[in-house]
């Protein structure tokens, strides 16, 4: 906000930096540029000379989100619409995982038809975590993510949902965790939990003995491990969380009720009852009433959603890669042990298909989705090799931040990151050699492996061109 003052008399006007004003003409320009624009404006009507008088300076708000859209529904359209309302944002960037997503699975769509829903759904500019951490455990999913925001050095507020709704809550409990992490009693208290067949997560929840149940429901995990990478990396970013609305996480429930927000794994189950046809899918008024008015759209017209990717897809290669490396085990590969690499040797002659071997492997310490993630790592050949992205204090730091689609109106944001960012900004895959180093480069390059594998197996089930990830533009919306 400006003041003017005007001579031979005083008088005061104020601008106000909205969107469409600022589209035009980008704060960050000097004062020069808003006289020029006035001066034409009052020398018309009046003949008047002024003098500008900054009185306050406008500050871009900037708000992120941890996503993964797979796919884009009406819970995430309330959530973005939610964080521009609390956080008072200009701009919401979106860090979302790439073509596979946290629970070990591709995503049922490329990543940048995911974007386009994104941007349609009112985010402003959309950002790909790298799969290596878009494939991680809660704690490394939101390692990667935090790293990355914070490393764009622009980002205010960082909104997430959670089933308790309470950032400070949450914060609390991240705190707690990370100062336990120290004592090596409770180290103890937390192996000898896993070693009785505990998951992580509930050996965690029983060696704190006193957190409320509800801490450890998704969400709430996730919170807590955004609010954990907060605190490690020092990060000026305040988290803010926002009450989770409709069905659970994990809930197959498909709602009719467009007031009611269904889960992304319920519409997931509703797409694969119809991968035979997309129009079918398109007339089941449950599955409609759940996708946004302006995201529906993209969905009637992009060929490539029509069959929707699943992990079946990739039971083939996955079978051929645990053969080929049958020989020397697993444990080579990112979050595998020799223990799971022995069980995984043990089970291959009764391989079937991707599910039906994780469901195989499960038992009461191994649950389905680490299992999941450890045989997509195989698949993908992610290996235990990332301590080349780690500083002195044993923080990720994110090499680059990977552009995957932008609102036209977000240039503002783009010209402010590529200024104030620790880390380059990729818009063009073919432009990564020049401005990353050699270890930012590695990582870029097994992303556009992943991305290539991925097309591969989508390409051949949808019968459309295999995309070239070198090729590949960002979205302008």
């Amino acid at each position: 906000m400006y003041d003017i003052t005007l001579s031979p008399f005083t008088a005061y006007v104020k601008i106000i930096a909205h969107s469409a004003f600022s589209d035009k003409y980008p704060i960050g320009k000097t004062l020069c540029n808003f006289r020029n624009i006035f001066a034409s404006f009052f020398n018309c009507r009046s003949g008047l000379s002024y003098d500008i008088v900054a009185k306050k300076e406008y500050t871009m708000k900037t708000a992120a989100v941890i996503a993964e859209y797979n796919p884009f529904h009406k819970g995430h359209e309330y959530h973005l619409l939610k964080t521009r309302a609390m956080a008072e944002a200009d701009y919401i960037i979106v860090v979302m995982s790439g073509d596979f997503v946290q629970r070990g699975a591709p995503a049922m769509m490329n990543k940048y038809l995911r974007a386009k829903m994104a941007l349609a759904g009112g985010a402003d500019v959309v950002l790909e975590l790298p799969s290596r951490y878009a494939l991680s455990s809660a704690e490394g999913f939101a390692e990667g993510a935090v790293s990355l925001i914070d490393r764009l050095r622009v980002v205010d507020l960082l909104s997430f949902g959670s089933e308790c709704g309470n950032a400070t809550q949450l914060s609390y409990y991240a705190q707690r965790q990370l100062t336990l992490e120290q004592d090596p009693e409770y180290r103890k208290t937390l192996a000898s939990y896993q070693k009785q067949g505990l998951s992580y997560p509930s050996a965690v929840q029983n060696a704190l003995q006193d957190p409320p149940e509800a801490m450890f429901f998704p969400n709430n995990i996730l919170g807590i491990e955004y609010c954990k990478s907060l605190i490690r990396r020092h990060s000026s970013i305040t988290p803010v969380s926002i009450l989770r609305y409709g069905e659970g996480y994990h809930s197959p429930q498909l709602s009719a009720d467009s007031g009611s927000y269904s889960s992304a794994s319920a519409l997931r189950k509703a797409a694969g009852m119809h991968e035979d046809s997309l129009d079918f899918l398109l007339q089941d008024t449950a599955f409609v009433s759940q996708i946004p008015a302006q995201v529906l759209p993209i969905w009637k017209s992009d060929p490539e959603i029509y069959y929707g990717i699943t992990e079946a897809d990739f039971s083939l290669l996955l079978h051929y890669k645990l053969l080929s490396d049958r020989t020397d085990g697993y444990s080579c590969f990112e979050d595998c042990n020799e223990e799971l690499s022995l069980k995984i040797r043990k089970y291959l002659p009764q391989y079937r298909d991707f599910s039906g071997f994780c469901q195989l492997l499960k038992s009461k310490d191994l649950t389905y989705t680490r299992i999941s993630r450890v045989l997509m790592h195989i698949l993908l050949e992610l290996r235990k090799d990332e301590a080349f992205l780690k500083d002195s204090d044993a923080c990720l730091q994110i090499p680059y931040a990977r552009l995957l689609g932008f609102r036209k109106n977000a240039s503002p944001l783009l010209n402010r990151i590529k200024k104030e960012s620790e880390i380059p900004l990729i818009a063009k895959p073919a432009d990564a050699s020049m401005l990353l180093s050699k270890d930012g480069l590695s990582l870029f390059k097994e992303d556009v492996r992943i991305a290539h594998t991925y097309e591969a197996v989508a390409s051949s089930k949808n019968h459309t061109l295999l995309h070239n990830e070198y090729q590949q533009s960002p979205i302008v919306w």
